[in-house]
């Protein structure tokens, strides 16, 4: 199992995702999802350099498509541009090594009773220009909805999988919970919606994880887990035991923070992540900061899995520890400069004491 943000953990004030994957791994988790939601605009070079970072930390990644996608729109524009950025985000998320992408698909407007049909439309072209394309190593994942509003119950997800290859569901407890008005309230019922999902998702079952507010027509905001609306713990008891390969995105508020809240609800993983945290922290603090490669100094990568002394361009310590690489220097330059004020008060006073009149009469 994989815990993780939704969105890049902020560093700083400016953009980083190589630092943010960096702090990501600092805090022992092992997911994170790109969010792409206002367009997936990245080069293919870009794209692929952060994959490279990520594998180097062992990080899974999934990417969010834009919200704008609606298959079932009144305007046949819309629907164009729908799937134009379902493939965008494919394959920035084929550049970027990540295996899943996660859909809006539409809203019911006024044809609910069309909805099932043009979303199954509009991904099988979508799924038919990535073959074009020769992209074949992404699933599209269509998340479960929580406003009453929204096409994405399990059982419409499944009818659009019956006639798309390549189709899965996204499980957003939380959307379920709001559009079901508070179902889920025990194990029991945690349970009965894991039974349902698991047969559909595949190999790897993806989650969407946060508490959350909700209404008459069903979502209204997401909320901290602490908020226990539904309560996480449910899931992660449920899971205890479990095999299979899941991965978590939160998306509370609070997002990498409740990524490892829920984490730690798992005693196991909250054993081996903790291990492994110490054991990563403890093998940089070993290593030094430079290695000779390539006939040029490098920084060497932060990550566990990496080659010894090896790094992919632009990694945490080759951009989000450049201020931390600077004030050692600095330090090391003022120490210098310690010293040899030292020295040089040292021999003034020596000179002094050897031409002092009073002392010179003592000799």
């Amino acid at each position: 199992m994989r815990f993780g943000p939704a969105g890049y953990p902020k560093v700083g004030s400016r953009s980083d995702p190589e630092a943010s994957l960096g702090v990501t791994k600092e805090m022992g988790l092992d997911a994170l999802e790109v969010e792409f939601v206002r367009g997936a605009r990245i080069s293919e070079e870009r794209a692929r350099a952060i994959g490279t970072c990520a594998r180097g930390f062992d990080i899974r990644l999934s990417c969010h498509a834009p919200y704008f996608i609606s298959f079932n729109s009144d305007n046949p524009e819309t629907i164009d541009k729908s799937v134009q950025w379902v493939v965008d985000t494919a394959r920035a998320a084929h550049w970027l090594g990540a295996y899943i992408i996660v859909i809006h698909a539409a809203a019911y407007g006024s044809r609910p009773e069309a909805a099932t049909e043009n979303v199954i439309k509009g991904l099988a072209e979508s799924k038919d220009r990535l073959d074009d394309m020769g992209i074949k190593d992404v699933i599209l994942g269509v998340e479960t909805m929580g406003k009453k509003g929204q096409f994405g119950t399990l059982k419409e997800i499944t009818q659009v999988m019956s006639s798309v290859d390549g189709v899965r569901p996204v499980l957003d407890v939380a959307h379920v919970h709001a559009r079901g008005g508070g179902c889920i309230k025990n194990e029991e019922d945690m349970r009965a919606l894991v039974d349902e999902f698991f047969p559909l998702c595949g190999d790897v079952a993806h989650f969407h994880i946060s508490c959350i507010k909700y209404g008459e027509k069903g979502e209204i905001s997401h909320l901290p887990l602490s908020e226990k609306e539904p309560d996480m713990q449910y899931l992660a008891d449920v899971l205890g035991d479990s095999d299979r390969d899941c991965t978590f995105i939160c998306e509370s508020p609070l997002v990498e923070k409740d990524a490892a809240v829920f984490r730690d609800m798992f005693p196991k993983y909250r054993r081996a992540r903790k291990e492994e945290g110490t054991r990563w922290k403890l093998s940089q603090s070993l290593r030094p900061p430079f290695s000779w490669h390539s006939s040029s100094w490098q920084l060497r990568s932060s990550s566990p899995q990496s080659d010894a002394g090896l790094m992919a361009p632009r990694t945490i310590y080759g951009r989000a520890h450049t201020g931390g690489i600077r004030t050692r220097l600095f330090t090391v330059v003022v120490a210098i400069a310690v010293i040899v004020a030292i020295v040089l008060t040292a021999i003034g006073a020596v000179i002094f004491l050897d031409r002092c009149p009073f002392i010179g009469d003592n000799k």
